[in-house]
């Protein structure tokens, strides 16, 4: 994950010795999507309360990624931020992908969670 110019750049890489099959969809729906921002401040936990209109996840939503592959996203910072109703100030934000869906389409059902970054929202 890195921030810079008001964008959230999110790269998911495949470093197994094998060819690993996950989501390319990047969807932040709560019960559709394969990722989510852990973002908090203090001891509190700031959850996505917008809601995203997802359709359910095909054949087509995953690739297989071969050692040292990669796949990623742009997320929109202000977007972010409205969607997790974060007010002016510095947070840290970690990025977590877990697929609810892998088993069905023989993808990689673990779950991978970046280092917490400095998120500063002004």
């Amino acid at each position: 994950m890195l921030i810079d110019d008001n964008k959230i750049y999110v790269v998911l890489a495949n470093t197994h010795d094998q060819p690993i099959k996950t989501r390319t969809d990047f969807l932040l729906a709560r019960l559709l999507g394969g990722l989510a921002f852990d973002i908090r401040r203090g001891g509190a936990v700031f959850p996505i309360t917008a809601h995203i209109d997802a359709e359910l996840p095909t054949e087509k939503s995953y690739a297989v990624l071969s050692p040292g592959e990669l796949t990623g996203q742009t997320f929109d910072l202000p977007l972010i931020a409205r969607f997790y109703m974060l007010q002016k100030g510095c947070y840290t934000i970690s990025v977590i992908y877990h697929d609810g869906d892998a088993k069905e389409f023989g993808g990689f059902g673990g779950e991978v969670k970046s280092k917490p970054m400095a998120l500063c929202v002004g």
